[in-house]
């Protein structure tokens, strides 16, 4: 998967002007790799407590792929809208749905 290796170029420059964090979700690039279930919740409340314990005043979250999902999903949370600034998606990509949520009939009805 991506990592924050990928932002390596990118990095250096953003950091003239901004100050920089960056983190591999977990599961994914150089993070652990732990045997359990990932979903979007999972790397939304990553992404949260990253930003409310590490980062701790307004930021813009950006994200490359599934982490521009995650960015977003994390900045709707209501615990850390106060901290986020902005949102960048770069390559958006998701499709994941509350795990909690009832499934859509049409779900349910092409389940094999």
């Amino acid at each position: 998967g991506a990592s924050a290796y990928h932002w390596r170029y990118n990095i250096p420059e953003l950091a003239r002007d901004y100050h920089v964090f960056a983190f591999c979700k977990l599961g994914l690039g150089l993070s652990s790799k732990p045997v359990q279930e990932y979903s979007a919740e999972v790397w939304r409340d990553q992404t949260a407590d990253f930003l409310s314990e590490i980062v701790q005043k307004p930021a813009t979250l950006a994200g490359n792929s599934i982490g521009g999902f995650t960015s977003l999903y994390a900045a709707a949370t209501e615990e850390v809208k106060h901290l986020v600034a902005g949102v960048v998606l770069l390559n958006g990509a998701g499709g994941f749905r509350d795990s909690s949520a009832p499934a859509k009939e049409e779900e349910t009805s092409n389940a094999v």
